[in-house]
């Protein structure tokens, strides 16, 4: 659970991530958007008044900000790979602020950069954000090899193209930070986005009461990783998990999932920009989608 300020929230991402390093981890994600809670610290819209949705959008910090400066030097402490979430300040002032996540490795050193491209309008904090340009991958050099690490974020997780995306750049792990009430629905189509694309997936959720934590993980086969059944994860703690990255590319190589018969020629529907009529286009505000 997040506290009620940024110095809390990164005290508590601190406690958490020793704990992980303790265990062995190499790696570790947190939930989305971390640094102001998600939704804790957002304090409603209110049209009559719109100054502490204005306080609220100040909290934005950059990519290369104190609190991302802070976690380089815990990775490097720790001698582990943080996944840093947070409302970050657009480069471009004009603009609204991103939801995003940067991947700091074991030397400090921030190796990806995403903001999330499909946001919740349909919601009142992200209705305030700008979506991502797309998607990137990494390679993440850990103690015990080399891997190739992708994100996405949320409600990314439920649009099929951002889990296909980052296996054609070639991803064989993606970071999910979350912030939603997870059901078993939304539980099988995490699932089915590592089976489709022989990849492993590890999402990181906020547990009761802010929302109903079932943090998860599922290997390239869409076999489940984590260590307690997911419906059973609804407090706060660390979760472990561990995959086998040598297993991961020998299935690749004969799989008939991911990019082996794929026709991408076939896909050129799936660029069109006009939406279909019957499908909600305004966002929380009332108003059409800007971007």
């Amino acid at each position: 659970m997040p506290g009620k300020t940024v110095s809390e929230n990164i005290q508590i991402a601190t406690n958490y991530c020793r704990q992980a390093a303790q265990s062995g981890a190499d790696i570790v994600v947190m939930p989305e958007m971390w640094n102001v809670g998600y939704s804790i610290l957002f304090p409603g819209y209110n049209p009559d008044n719109e100054q502490p949705v204005r306080e609220w959008l100040k909290l934005a910090v950059k990519s290369d900000s104190s609190y991302i400066n802070y976690f380089q030097q815990l990775a490097l402490e720790l001698n582990m790979a943080i996944g840093v979430t947070y409302l970050e300040d657009n480069q471009n002032g004009t603009l609204p602020p991103r939801n995003s996540i940067s991947l700091i490795d074991r030397f400090g050193a921030i190796i990806l950069n995403y903001s999330k491209v499909h946001t919740c309008d349909f919601t009142d904090i992200e209705g305030l954000t700008y979506p991502g340009d797309g998607w990137s991958v990494a390679v993440l050099n850990t103690k015990k090899g080399s891997l190739k690490v992708g994100a996405m974020i949320c409600y990314d997780r439920e649009q099929p193209e951002s889990a296909r995306i980052l296996m054609v750049k070639g991803a064989e792990l993606i970071l999910i930070p979350n912030a939603c009430y997870f059901d078993q629905l939304r539980l099988s189509q995490l699932q089915v986005r590592s089976f489709e694309n022989a990849l492993i997936t590890a999402m990181a959720n906020y547990p009761q009461p802010l929302y109903n934590g079932w943090s998860a993980a599922f290997n390239f086969d869409g076999q489940p990783l984590n260590l307690i059944p997911a419906q059973n994860l609804t407090q706060a703690e660390v979760i472990l998990v561990e995959f086998d990255l040598i297993a991961l590319r020998e299935y690749r190589a004969k799989t008939i999932m991911g990019d082996a018969f794929r026709r991408p020629y076939r896909y050129e529907q799936l660029l069109k920009i006009e939406r279909e009529q019957d499908f909600k286009a305004t966002n929380f505000y009332r108003r059409d989608r800007l971007f």
